[in-house]
């Protein structure tokens, strides 16, 4: 029953072959609870024999999504963020979305450029790891209905939907471990005091000595 030309496949010949109703085969596609495992079975194994693969356009014109996340990430050259990216990319692609990967290269312009592209190519949602908050992303979201969040931006924290780290508590944890063993005099490098992250981090340290 192998099929080679896949592509003029459809969800009605894929119901025709099972014995089945076209809505049936759609629900075993996307994992719906409510369909017998016997005849999810015999659905996935016709699936397989024909070699079929469900059009994403025929997908997305019916259920109004695209199943793809814009993430915009500070610089490729940034190790830390870099890091997250495999994480987020594997959540995702458990739930069934492809994510577009691109770096704004800590200019507000392309940072700018960068999620008008995402919401150009109808994007279900965008991740952006910002290096400032600005009225501008706020403004824009109400215009928009894919979800922007925020990941660790840098500043002050203004966003309402942001994911970001307690750099604060960290730094008093870190200062409480060496007390723990000892040490005493410990001190502290404030790198840049503009910085928000920077005056927490000092503010956690100060905690942990007091």
């Amino acid at each position: 029953m192998n099929n080679p030309d896949h592509r003029q496949l459809n969800i009605g010949e894929i119901a025709r072959l099972a014995g089945v109703s076209p809505s049936t085969v759609s629900r075993a596609l996307n994992n719906y609870p409510q369909i017998n495992p016997e005849t999810r079975a015999r659905i996935l194994s016709i699936i397989a024999e024909m070699n079929y693969s469900p059009s994403p356009i025929a997908r997305s014109l019916k259920t109004r999504r695209t199943y793809t996340v814009g993430l915009a990430i500070r610089s490729f050259a940034d190790t830390w963020v870099i890091k997250c990216v495999p994480p987020i990319e594997a959540i995702l692609r458990t739930a069934g979305y492809q994510v577009f990967v691109s770096s704004h290269d800590m200019n507000l312009d392309q940072e700018k450029s960068m999620i008008r592209s995402f919401w150009s190519r109808q994007v279900d949602g965008i991740i952006l790891t910002s290096f400032t908050q600005n009225d501008w992303i706020i403004a824009q979201q109400t215009d928009h209905k894919a979800p922007l969040v925020m990941f660790n931006p840098s500043g002050e924290i203004s966003y309402p939907y942001s994911v970001i780290v307690d750099v604060e508590e960290g730094a008093q944890k870190a200062v409480e471990y060496l007390l723990s063993l000892g040490h005493t005099r410990i001190g502290y490098i404030l790198i840049d005091p503009a910085r928000m992250s920077s005056r927490l981090r000092l503010s956690g340290y100060r905690r942990a000595l007091e």
